[in-house]
């Protein structure tokens, strides 16, 4: 009874991970002091890249690498020359166990093109990160995403499953399998010698 129970809870705690991967959205204040860079800026273009995770860079873990074309109307804080710049989102593509997803899950929202933000970078010259995990801010109170995230879609896990249910299912199934396979042996030996003894 009280394995059952216990095997019960870590499914349930496996599958309410998810629900507690996202970050706490900063407020104005904690965004200007994380940002290197404030912009005032339209969303021009989206490209979509599935790499290797930044956050659980482990093999197996995956991101979509969300990079906005920003077309800078104003710069608010910081330095910047250019007047259209690439910064990079990201969301989760998947883990390998249920641990790593309790790092950060990306950004939200990832606003549409032609969309006007408010976008508070990290980083310098070519190399811009949205600050986590609400640092681009659409002007019109748009909190929804791009269409082009919206439809992004992975794996859960690498490996179909959790690695630590991969070793539960390892742990209790090879004991099980060799005792069934003891028992199917003994039988068939006295089914064998059974009829031999006829």
């Amino acid at each position: 009874m009280k394995i059952c129970f216990l095997l019960s809870l870590f499914v349930a705690t496996m599958l309410n991970s998810l629900a507690v991967a996202a970050r706490i959205p900063l407020s104005v204040e904690k965004l200007q002091e994380q940002a290197d860079v404030v912009v005032v800026a339209t969303v021009e273009r989206i490209r979509i890249e599935s790499e290797p995770s930044r956050f659980e860079p482990a093999f197996g873990n995956s991101d979509w690498g969300v990079y906005l074309t920003l077309r800078v109307e104003t710069v608010e804080s910081g330095n910047l020359a250019d007047n259209q710049l690439e910064a990079r989102c990201f969301r989760i593509r998947y883990r390998r166990s249920n641990l790593e997803y309790y790092t950060a899950s990306g950004h939200r929202p990832i606003p549409a093109k032609g969309t006007r933000v408010r976008a508070y970078l990290q980083g310098e010259n070519r190399l811009w990160h949205v600050v986590l995990p609400n640092g681009i801010v659409p002007l019109d109170d748009n909190a929804s995403d791009a269409p082009e995230v919206t439809q992004l879609r992975g794996r859960v896990y690498t490996y179909i499953l959790p690695l630590e249910l991969w070793v539960l299912l390892i742990v209790l199934g090879v004991p099980v399998v060799l005792c069934c396979t003891f028992v199917r042996r003994r039988r068939r030996r006295r089914i064998s010698d059974g009829q031999m003894d006829r």
